[in-house]
């Protein structure tokens, strides 16, 4: 009887223990999967009123570059008193949270250029640059789809931002008319500054 009695409390004592360690492990891996959540969280947030403040700044002094750029190159082709070629959109290329500025700029459809700035350390940082003939682009998943082409033949191109840079990957050709896609992301005036500092929010 006395020896059934030490081996029971050993029994109780031993699955005491081995609770212990489990509950101990459960909550470690709990809080790191709280941590990493928070972290995810912390990373894919919106930008703040006053950070998209300080992006508007930024892009502000790009967008009156280039304008200034364009008064200056492309005046003989303006109508209206601007260039139809030159203009600005914003979009969330990578989808973390911070939108990133889009310059257009050429005199006629066959120089024209685009130009990619993301905000950095306070300061506008080209990311990229390529041709835009006969291009348009739409929203995409962490990425921008571009169909360029005419007379119905042309391709299909993601735009994404890998490491800093944007790169670009044909996903198709086509020859039998243009594809359609939702959610066309749409060129402003380089004039219309207000548009800019609404399109941030």
């Amino acid at each position: 009887m006395k020896n059934y009695k030490i081996l029971l409390s050993l029994v109780l004592t031993l699955f005491v223990a081995l609770s212990m360690f489990g509950c101990s492990d459960f909550e470690t891996d709990r809080y790191e999967k709280n941590k990493k959540r928070e972290t995810k969280i912390e990373e894919k947030a919106d930008v703040s009123p006053q950070s998209q403040d300080s992006l508007y700044d930024i892009y502000l002094s790009v967008v009156k570059k280039y304008r200034s750029e364009c008064d200056e190159n492309h005046s003989d082709f303006y109508i209206d008193g601007e260039c139809p070629y030159c203009s600005w959109a914003v979009y969330d290329i990578d989808g973390n949270g911070v939108k990133e500025l889009i310059v257009q700029q050429g005199s006629c459809e066959t120089d024209k250029m685009q130009y990619v700035f993301e905000a950095k350390n306070g300061k506008a940082e080209k990311i990229g640059e390529y041709e835009a003939w006969h291009l348009a682009l739409y929203e995409g998943k962490n990425e921008m789809i571009g169909v360029s082409g005419m007379s119905g033949e042309g391709q299909v191109s993601a735009f994404t931002i890998v490491d800093g840079e944007v790169k670009i990957r044909t996903v198709k050709t086509f020859s039998d008319g243009f594809p359609q896609y939702p959610n066309y992301i749409t060129f402003n005036s380089l004039n219309d500054l207000e548009l800019l500092k609404t399109s941030l929010k």
